[in-house]
């Protein structure tokens, strides 16, 4: 029985990613051209279920996070992988479902995040502080092609 007990007090992770939405779109000058960059954010909720033995109510334990992401592309719309990264990732909302993860649906997704609103603006926060380090990492790399012209 404290076998079963152990099973059922167990935790489960779960992680539902959501589709990457541009949220923010920027010109970048460098070396005579602009660069273009794209932050796109996703959504990702990780559910962690507790609770479910004999005298425990089975609660779902949920955390979203938004994670941004740059791309950054030259003037003729090709990728600059070198420069495409994670800038940010914050943590939306949590909270706890009465009941088991499993009985969690698809439409609980605004609940999850707090809505688009929520969303974009961590996303446009984080694109916002990305703006000096993308110039410093544009600066340090000085000409894009130079050693490609070799």
């Amino acid at each position: 029985m404290k076998f079963l007990y152990l099973i059922a007090a167990a935790t489960a992770f779960a992680a539902a990613p959501a589709a990457a939405e541009v949220v923010h779109q920027s010109s970048v000058p460098h070396n005579g051209s602009a660069l273009s960059a794209n932050y796109e954010a996703s959504t990702t909720t990780k559910l962690r279920q507790i609770g479910g033995g004999p005298r425990m109510a089975t609660n779902c334990l949920w955390q979203s996070e938004v994670s941004v992401e740059r791309k950054l592309s030259d003037a003729s719309g090709q990728p600059v992988a070198a420069l495409s990264r994670t800038v940010g990732t914050a943590k939306l909302a949590e909270g706890v479902h009465p009941a088991a993860c499993a009985t969690i649906g698809d439409s609980s997704g605004a609940r999850f995040t707090g809505g688009a609103d929520n969303v974009r603006s961590a996303a446009l926060a984080a694109a916002e502080s990305d703006r000096t380090a993308l110039h410093a990492e544009l600066a340090s790399l000085g000409s894009l092609g130079r050693s490609s012209a070799h």
